[in-house]
């Protein structure tokens, strides 16, 4: 009563929460209460008892979801009064769309009767795209009567409170909740389990559907939540573990995150049972620990100077946890605890929520999994996206930290490219170096990167890489090899490359440079150990340059999740995860047409669109030449991306063109291709989608140019007869699309279709580019079915004629 000012708003509220298991806080009445007023204000702004035109029209151009907050913000929005078009019953434009009003209907599940034509009509008038999707979501807005029904608003607050959204998220539409449950569930592992138990998921009563798709969402995610609580729980609580434990796995052959658990937990028992201290695995020694751990292994640089060692870090470990487990300080037990070692602590600085989210969606658990695979897989992870991030983190902080000089910045850039190159030898440089009994060292692994380009393999290394050993100073050779070299394995300096990979700094490389360490004879183990365990003291500058960073990267993230509810569903249909990058990819994708093939071209990558197109003859044939449109273009841009004199805004650059050619790979194999188109005012791009029937389909696309603004054109084929329609806003694009309407049904019916004389094209105000219609993944077809094969056939006929006329 307090928050709420009213007794009778308490008890309303009360019992909503209650009826919905919500606790009743302070904070939840709060949110309620917020909610109830907002929807005060909207209700005396009701037109007819509903939403005004001018909010009708904002929400269906946003696409946003019909919360109300969402509407609250349409009534209030300025947008003016929406001329209307004059289409009515007894037009001649009537007459010609009624044919494809009417498709579209019945394609939306209802049954063309007088209120649904009436709808087709409000949205054509309205200059508002009329698809499957509008038509729906406007009788969806339609249906929203103000005022509100305070009960029903008060149950959507408490579902949206339960989701962690606030009060004014409410749903004001029962339909809209069904249709967004069904649209995201059906992308999940939930619409094959509904398959595999005999559910018919196309006929079924919808809110079955969705009754049935939660229960199994929530197992399913349920079991996946404990599984990620359990991984990252028993990670975190590894790294404090002592780390003793590593010298009682060196000789274990199914190496997991589970054994070295299960034993770091007893070890742990037994010290804190004898009150003694100890080293933990990956965390910082407490301070009241350090000096008696210190004293205690005063001597290891005297041990491994006697051994003929280097005093490395990992080095110096491996002698203490030997020193932990009384084992012998030997060569090969030294070996064999590094080894150990560096499989558990680099797999343990990899798992981060994402990586083992991925793990668990991929059906598989993270603390099962022999180290050696998972490392394997998390470094597959790193290599998409990760070592280019990276990278760009690198380049960044070189730009802008004034204290590195230019010689120093361009000898930081070929130390990172050299480490790179070494990876992506995928152990074949490590490997000759091992069993050469050559010192992993920076002049070594730099020949041997060199000679295996100059026996023609492809290596990233040009005349910059020249300049290299010259500004690195030349260290004091040893005379004898390292002894240690004899015992440890490639592996184990594959998997020091990587942390090198992880953790290099610029800051740290110009320490280590003023130190006098960094030298053509620094090993590998020396660099990586220096990254990893040197100190995090920067300064000033490694301190700006560093902030610096972290707010670029925080303005992206802020950036990215401004996109719209379009470009999520899209990805959620193609199965890519919803992270910042691939928001951003997918947004220019569908919303910056074309962007990606010129950004192409500027780098030397001329498509040839005709020779593209002329794949087109069916399925295999079209994914087949979209892959290799794929390969070439995400070699040019890896070529790119190693350049020696690449900036970091080139970089970010060439890592959204990456993350965009994957997605049009994705796309394509879902034939939903993105194709590029030149243009006489340029290269863009049009996105075509195929959609079958038994012996129909439908030929759906959408592309913008400057010239000619964005177009929208959907071709329907029912046995041999096409027809369609087509949608510009400018009157240039009208007058375009209608002199490709003519070149097209010449086209066609050379080719023995029979194509409809009126195929109108639309002057519309605005149009959704990347309606859901057009991002949705297309029915595969029934390959059992000989007519399915032949109307797949004549459907990619007509999508070869199409494209070939918007291209000439």
């Amino acid at each position: 009563k307090a928050v709420t000012g009213s007794e009778a708003a308490a008890n309303q509220i009360e019992a909503s929460f209650r009826k919905n298991d919500m606790p009743y806080t302070s904070d939840n009445a709060k949110e309620a209460q917020k909610a109830l007023d907002m929807a005060g204000e909207l209700d005396e702004l009701a037109v007819d008892g509903g939403l005004s035109d001018e909010s009708i029209c904002y929400l269906l151009e946003n696409g946003a979801e019909l919360t109300l907050e969402n509407v609250y913000r349409a009534q209030f929005s300025n947008m003016g009064a929406v001329p209307a078009g004059t289409v009515t019953e007894n037009s001649s434009e009537y007459q010609q769309l009624l044919p494809q009003i009417q498709r579209i209907i019945e394609k939306s599940g209802r049954e063309a009767d007088n209120e649904t034509v009436e709808d087709a009509l409000w949205l054509i008038n309205h200059r508002q795209a009329l698809t499957e999707d509008t038509l729906t979501r406007l009788g969806e807005l339609k249906g929203i009567a103000l005022p509100l029904d305070r009960e029903f608003l008060l149950d959507g607050v408490a579902s949206a409170l339960s989701e962690g959204k606030g009060g004014t998220d409410a749903l004001l539409v029962k339909n809209a909740r069904v249709t967004a449950e069904v649209r995201l569930e059906m992308t999940s592992d939930a619409a094959v389990r509904m398959l595999m138990r005999g559910i018919e998921v196309d006929t079924s009563d919808l809110q079955d559907q969705v009754e049935a798709l939660k229960e199994l969402e929530q197992k399913l995610a349920g079991a996946s939540a404990e599984v990620m609580a359990d991984t990252l729980e028993k990670v975190d609580e590894i790294r404090s573990l002592p780390i003793a434990v590593i010298g009682s796995l060196s000789a274990e052959d199914h190496l997991t995150l589970s054994s070295v658990y299960e034993k770091g937990v007893a070890l742990k028992a037994t010290y804190d049972a004898a009150n003694s201290s100890y080293e933990a695995l990956r965390t910082e020694i407490r301070s009241d620990l350090g000096d008696s751990i210190k004293k205690a292994f005063a001597n290891v640089d005297d041990i491994l100077e006697d051994m003929n060692l280097d005093t490395t870090e990992s080095n110096r470990r491996a002698v203490r946890i030997l020193g932990y487990n009384s084992t012998e300080i030997t060569h090969e037990n030294i070996s064999a605890v590094k080894e150990a070692d560096s499989k558990v602590t680099g797999v343990i600085d990899r798992l981060n929520p994402a990586s083992v989210l991925r793990l668990i969606r991929e059906g598989r658990n993270p603390l099962n999994m022999n180290v050696d695979e998972l490392r394997n897989t998390l470094d597959e992870y790193n290599r998409e996206d990760g070592r280019a991030e990276k990278y760009s983190e690198y380049l960044w902080k070189l730009e802008k930290n004034g204290q590195i000089s230019e010689d120093e910045k361009e000898s930081f850039i070929g130390i990172y490219r050299l480490f790179r190159q070494v990876e992506k030898s995928d152990g074949a440089v490590i490997g000759s170096l091992v069993n050469s009994g050559a010192e992993i060292n920076v002049k070594n692994l730099l020949s041997a990167v060199r000679s295996r380009k100059a026996r023609g393999e492809d290596y990233r290394v040009d005349d910059s890489f020249g300049g290299l050993e010259e500004k690195i100073p030349e260290g004091v050779k040893r005379i004898d090899v390292q002894i240690s070299q004899a015992f440890q394995s490639a592996d184990y300096y594959e998997r020091k490359n990587g942390d090198v990979l992880d953790t290099i700094d610029p800051s740290k490389l110009e320490r280590m440079w003023e130190e006098g360490r960094l030298t053509t004879d620094t090993s590998l183990e020396e660099i990586a150990d220096y990254m990893r365990y040197s100190g995090s003291d920067m300064s000033k500058e490694a301190q700006a340059a560093q902030e610096s960073y972290n707010e670029r990267s925080a303005a992206d993230i802020r950036a990215a999740m401004k996109a719209s509810d379009e470009v999520i569903l899209a990805l959620e249909q193609y199965d890519m995860p919803v992270s910042s990058a691939n928001l951003q990819a997918m947004s220019g994708l569908l919303y910056d047409r074309g962007d990606f093939f010129r950004q192409l071209a500027k780098y030397g990558k001329e498509v040839r669109t005709a020779e593209l197109i002329e794949e087109f003859d069916n399925k295999d044939a079209a994914v087949a030449a979209m892959d290799d449109l794929v390969e070439k273009s995400e070699e040019m841009i890896s070529s790119a991306m190693e350049s020696a004199d690449i900036s970091y805004g080139s970089l970010e650059d060439l890592m959204l063109m990456s993350r965009q050619i994957r997605l049009i790979g994705t796309m394509a194999r879902q034939e939903n291709y993105e194709v590029p188109l030149e243009l006489e005012d340029g290269m863009t791009s049009i996105n075509l989608r195929l959609v079958h029937g038994d012996e129909s389909g439908k030929v759906e696309a959408t592309l913008y140019t400057d010239e000619y603004g964005p177009l929208s054109m959907s071709m329907s084929m029912d046995g041999n007869s096409v027809s369609g329609y087509m949608l510009a806003s400018y009157p240039e694009g009208k007058e375009f699309l209608e002199e490709k309407i003519e070149q097209l049904k010449e086209s066609a019916q050379k080719e023995g279709f029979e194509v409809d004389d009126n195929i109108p094209v639309i002057s519309t105000r605005d149009i959704r580019m990347a309606s859901t219609a057009q991002i949705n993944p297309a029915k595969g077809e029934d390959d059992n079915s000989e007519k399915s094969d032949v109307s797949s056939s004549r459907l990619y006929k007509l999508a070869k004629i199409f494209l070939t006329v918007m291209n000439s």
